[in-house]
């Protein structure tokens, strides 16, 4: 293994997806990844997913928290059981290879900047790309990932590129910086805690990269593929509170206006674009925050403080995007996922 492995370890996030775990542990160590390089969190799964990897692979060291944590608690916890200097955050359906991890390696040690680096990961089920990092939208913070569903291409070592986002199935961080940071919000529970924990280490002046030259292989969302809802839920109230934490005053009201906007939009056009289950789970999104806004606001105020870049500096890297633009993307990416099955 190129990488050093004082200076890397590898956590891996599971919930109720035994199966797939298993296959994503006997890929590591097929491809030369050691077992002792590999922790396993197992988010109090009931497929017997911990009992399995403790019995055919006992030198994979493994971690079961009393209650299911989540994303950004499980990950959070994986972070704080390593001792190293960089750690690699997998998911379950995520499957790296030596290389990836080497990639990883690259990047990190680019600059002393790099808090947060990722690689391109492949979507299994169609073979393309699902993301080579990601931009998140101005005004209505909706992350897009680069490159989505484009043919895969071949990219040298040296390819690395400074992005607004990680994609949360894979990604590399420096632990100090991430501990600095305060590690993923674990009020998100799921989802967009990956854009949050980016966006908050660009805001304390840390670069994002990602290596188009490595990749891993994504199966996507396989602990919450029979959640939809849920999902959707959980995007949506996040998404609104990385604007309410991230933002200056100024650009935060902007975006609320915004947010006014697209709320209508939404209410009006969901039966125009068969989507009134996303429109249901947007409403208990919203819901949802309104009811933990105080802690929201809280975080927001320690956030604020702790900021080295404004925004017309943070900001300047995020496209802008319109109502009629973002619709025409997400109607794209929507269209797009009903033909995938998801």
């Amino acid at each position: 293994m190129t990488s050093n492995r004082r200076e890397f370890a590898i956590g891996i996030l599971n919930y109720n997806t035994r199966d797939i775990l298993l296959e994503n542990l006997d890929g590591c160590l097929c491809n030369g990844i050691p077992a002792d390089s590999l922790l396993v969190l197992d988010n109090c799964s009931n497929d017997g997913s911990l009992e399995a990897v403790n019995e055919r692979y006992p030198q994979v060291r493994t971690l079961r928290p009393d209650r299911n944590l989540g994303y950004a608690g499980g990950m959070n916890r994986i972070v704080d059981a390593l001792d190293v200097k960089w750690v690699v955050l997998v998911t379950a359906d995520c499957f790296i290879t030596l290389e990836t991890v080497d990639g990883f390696r690259r990047a990190m040690e680019s600059a002393a900047s790099v808090a947060v680096a990722g690689c391109r990961i492949i979507d299994r089920r169609t073979g393309r790309i699902q993301s080579e990092g990601g931009d998140i939208t101005y005004p209505l913070g909706v992350p897009l990932s680069r490159r989505w569903q484009e043919a895969p291409d071949r990219r040298g070592p040296g390819d690395l590129s400074d992005v607004t986002y990680i994609d949360g199935a894979v990604l590399a961080v420096d632990r100090s910086k991430f501990l600095e940071l305060g590690g993923f919000d674990e009020s998100y529970f799921a989802y967009q805690e990956d854009v949050d924990l980016c966006w908050r280490a660009r805001l304390r002046g840390y670069r994002v990269v990602c290596l188009g030259s490595a990749s891993a292989s994504h199966a996507t969302s396989a602990s919450f593929r029979r959640h939809t809802s849920l999902r959707w839920s959980l995007s949506e109230r996040n998404r609104i509170a990385n604007n309410l934490k991230n933002l200056e005053l100024h650009h935060l009201f902007f975006a609320l206006g915004y947010e006014a906007l697209y709320f209508g939009a939404i209410t009006v056009g969901a039966a125009a674009f068969r989507t009134p289950g996303y429109l249901r789970a947007y409403y208990r999104g919203l819901a949802s925050l309104l009811r933990s806004l105080r802690n929201v606001l809280a975080v927001r105020t320690k956030v604020q403080g702790a900021r080295t870049r404004p925004d017309r500096e943070v900001l300047a890297h995020h496209p802008k995007m319109g109502l009629v633009n973002l619709a025409k993307a997400l109607s794209r990416r929507a269209a797009l996922a009903r033909q995938m099955g998801t």
